[in-house]
């Protein structure tokens, strides 16, 4: 990063017109990027990410359901699943840990979620480890999750990535997951859950989310 005068932290999104790394144009972005690219692929062990559509869970839901399941919970369970098939291919037997952004908005879903996973999961079918949250201004694991993050989403909105962007590309060819939620998953989850839930919460436990 030194060499290309860029300072912590760096985001995908500074690279935009009239943010801080606007200056950085051309086969100097594209070299960055390319690098960028290089040393997320060199360090991971695979990535994952979710696809979760709001207006799909606000159309698939029952009013009382989207109030207790909103949509990052769903999306945080969906990524504790990938996870399994994840450590699994790579035959890692421990928990996985969790790390956030401390500037996550949601956060308290993702709490919620990680506090309820261990209460089913006597067996520690989900291999769910500590939930901890850093600052993403010091956090180069965080950073390289928003370059990740920030090409996901743009694939998945239907734009391409194209000239200095188009390296980006690569981080998705391999060791890669995608936990896309589909109208059937989240009518599997509304058909599964709702029977549980009243005004008045929960009957029980609700079941496993697989």
């Amino acid at each position: 990063m030194h060499r290309f005068g860029v300072e912590q932290p760096f985001h995908m999104r500074d690279l935009s017109r009239g943010q801080r790394l606007a200056y950085i144009q051309g086969c100097r972005r594209r070299c960055l990027l390319t690098e960028v690219t290089a040393a997320i692929k060199s360090f991971k062990i695979y990535s994952v990410t979710v696809n979760a559509n709001n207006r799909e869970h606000a159309a698939l839901f029952t009013p009382r359901l989207q109030k207790h399941m909103r949509v990052y919970r769903v999306a945080f369970m969906a990524i504790v699943v990938a996870n399994m098939q994840g450590s699994e291919q790579v035959k890692y037997p421990g928990r996985v840990a969790y790390v956030l952004d401390r500037g996550t908005r949601h956060a308290d879903q993702v709490i919620e979620t990680h506090e309820s996973i261990p209460r089913f999961d006597t067996k520690n079918d989900y291999r769910v480890g500590p939930l901890t949250f850093e600052s993403d201004t010091f956090s180069t694991h965080l950073q390289a999750a928003d370059v990740v993050a920030w090409a996901r989403r743009r694939l998945a909105a239907g734009k391409p990535l194209v000239e200095d962007f188009e390296v980006l590309k690569e981080l998705f060819t391999d060791n890669h997951i995608e936990a896309r939620l589909t109208p059937e998953i989240w009518r599997h989850f509304d058909s599964k859950f709702s029977p549980y839930l009243t005004d008045e919460g929960w009957l029980e436990p609700p079941p496993e989310s697989s």
